[in-house]
C-alpha cells in the first residue's frame, strides 16, 4: 500500500534524523496533511527543537509557525519585509 502525505513526511524525517543532524530544512512541511498529521508533525518539531536540532522552516501561514521558533524571516514578493527575534 502507499504512504499517504503525512505518513510520507514522518519517514523522510526519521531518514533525515538517522543521519544526526544539526540542521533540518523543511518547506512546507505542513503542505496536504488533515489535522491530525499536522498536530503529530507540529509536536515532532517543537521536540526536534527541544533536542538542539535547528530546523529552518518554510512555511505559508503563520499558523503553522513553531511555537519554540526564536526567530523569523518574513519574505514578500521575493524581498525580505521583516526579519529578528
Amino acid at each position: 500500500p502507499a504512504l499517504s502525505n503525512g505518513e510520507l513526511r514522518r519517514v523522510l524525517i526519521a531518514e533525515a534524523l538517522l543521519q544526526k543532524p544539526r540542521l533540518i530544512i523543511l518547506d512546507d512541511p505542513f503542505a496536504g496533511l488533515d489535522t491530525d498529521a499536522r498536530i503529530r508533525l507540529s509536536a515532532l518539531l517543537e521536540e526536534l527543537i527541544e533536542r538542539g536540532i535547528v530546523l529552518v522552516v518554510v512555511v505559508r501561514r503563520p499558523e503553522e509557525i513553531p511555537t519554540s521558533t526564536t526567530h523569523l524571516l518574513l519574505v514578500e514578493n521575493g524581498h525580505v519585509a521583516l526579519q529578528g527575534p
